[in-house]
């Protein structure tokens, strides 16, 4: 399938930076289709219809689904593949022999549908799962580090999981989009839209670094 799933965190990033509206206008450009599941949609447009904080952008995102840009896909009979997955990496690593949760639904349902359909791109801004994808072995010494603690790995559970979904898919953040949007001359020829942009996905919760940020601007 020629297409990309979307995973919640790049659109609340998205959302929260208000730069949805480029989604609208690569859509034009791209021969595919963008995607998410009914539980990214649940992360999304249902939980935040549910707040007064993020209501307005629970609206925005509602807009591009009710125009076309983004297309639900239903998850219902992925079910126990999601579940299997997520359980898998939940049990994976270990803190004083206790399981750490890693992933969400969301993200691990987005995952799922796209080994069902050999989408070409997967959009996550969330690190864990970006790694899990991209590199697996780096994971635990980053998580040692982010929780100052010594971490334990379950070989098997790791093994269940590692060659399903490690170099799969190509990941993509927020950041990569509004790359894409810049070189297709949605900011005029004003850098430091880009570069303001990219810090405010960054504060947003993109898993993007200071360093990568100042090679995307010279790269430019």
């Amino acid at each position: 399938m020629s297409g990309i799933f979307f995973d919640s965190s790049t659109l609340i990033s998205m959302a929260v930076t208000c730069s949805l509206p480029i989604l609208r206008k690569l859509k034009q450009s791209y021969d595919g289709d963008f995607f998410i599941t009914d539980a990214v949609y649940q992360e999304t447009v249902g939980k935040a219809m549910q707040s007064l904080r993020f209501r307005y952008e629970g609206y925005r995102l509602k807009e591009l689904i009710e125009d076309g840009t983004i297309k639900t896909y239903p998850d219902a009979g992925l079910q126990n593949q999601i579940r299997d997955l997520m359980n898998s990496m939940n049990r994976t690593y270990l803190v004083n022999g206790k399981p750490l949760t890693i992933v969400q639904l969301g993200e691990i349902s987005t995952t799922v549908a796209c080994l069902k359909e050999k989408a070409d791109l997967i959009a996550l801004d969330e690190r864990t799962t970006r790694l899990l994808i991209e590199n697996p072995d780096s994971l635990k010494p980053w998580l040692e580090n982010k929780l100052h603690t010594n971490i334990s790995i379950n070989k098997e559970n790791e093994e269940s999981w590692r060659s399903l979904i490690s170099d799969k898919f190509i990941p993509m953040r927020s950041a990569e989009f509004a790359i894409a949007a810049w070189e297709k001359g949605f900011f005029g020829d004003n850098k430091d839209v880009l570069f303001g942009l990219l810090w405010a996905l960054k504060f947003a919760g993109c898993a993007i670094s200071e360093n990568e940020i100042d090679f995307y601007m010279k790269r430019t």
